[in-house]
């Protein structure tokens, strides 16, 4: 039994409030209880208050895993994971957050976690771990007056590239980088989700002008076209 993944694409708390508020529901729970991870972000301070916030005004309890700033053993983070009912992982810099995971463990609590029937969601580098690779700004947080976009490796589960902010400045290289790479990519506008239920996959939105497209290899080259959220195939 494998849990579903909410996998946001960018935006802020209150634009994406539908969408967290659908992950949320898929707990089947009044009060559910939500593990914040925000390796990403470098367990930044305020990022973590905005969330406590957000979650507890929707009648959430919260913990947080401050991977960076607090020593965990092995057994403490076992238990956080097992007593949340969703994980959120915050944006920021996915390749350092990954690096960050397989030392500590955590890529393998999460895995753990999301195959006992978890619910996961989160934002930017939060969707970008789930994919096999991620279009990333993470050479950003390293050198912010010298980077570019680059593919990052994430855990794999869903056998695509994946490239978040897609309406942003910079980030149509995205296509013909993932042409250069020859894997099949998704790529989301701000305000939208994928989502990866049973086996298959269909898009959320919280803005109804977001966009979502599939780019996939044909024998023809590369096709580009638009998902719906009528669209529904299989992982």
């Amino acid at each position: 039994m494998k849990g579903v993944i909410v996998g946001i694409s960018g935006g802020n708390l209150d634009s994406t409030d539908s969408l967290n508020k659908y992950a949320l529901s898929l707990t089947g729970k009044k009060h559910p209880h939500v593990l914040f991870i925000p390796t990403a972000s470098y367990d930044a301070d305020e990022y973590i208050k905005n969330i406590e916030n957000y979650y507890r005004k929707l009648q959430c309890s919260v913990s947080v895993l401050c991977i960076i700033k607090k020593n965990y053993s092995e057994q403490e983070i076992e238990t956080m994971f097992k007593k949340a009912d969703i994980i959120y992982v915050g944006g920021g810099d996915t390749e350092e957050m990954l690096k960050i995971w397989r030392k500590r463990g955590v890529d393998r609590a999460i895995q753990k976690a999301y195959e006992e029937g978890k619910i996961m969601t989160g934002i930017s580098a939060g969707t970008i771990i789930w994919f096999k690779y991620g279009f990333s700004d993470s050479d950003f947080f390293k050198n912010p007056n010298d980077w570019d976009y680059k593919f990052v490796k994430g855990m794999g589960n869903i056998p695509f590239a994946v490239c978040p902010h897609y309406d942003e400045d910079g980030r149509n290289q995205f296509d013909q980088r993932l042409k250069e790479m020859e894997i099949d990519g998704i790529a989301l506008e701000n305000n939208s989700a994928i989502v990866i239920s049973d086996g298959k996959i269909f898009i959320k939105k919280s803005n109804d002008t977001a966009k979502v497209f599939l780019l996939k290899k044909s024998e023809n080259g590369y096709y580009k076209r638009e998902i719906t959220n009528k669209d529904c195939f299989e992982l």
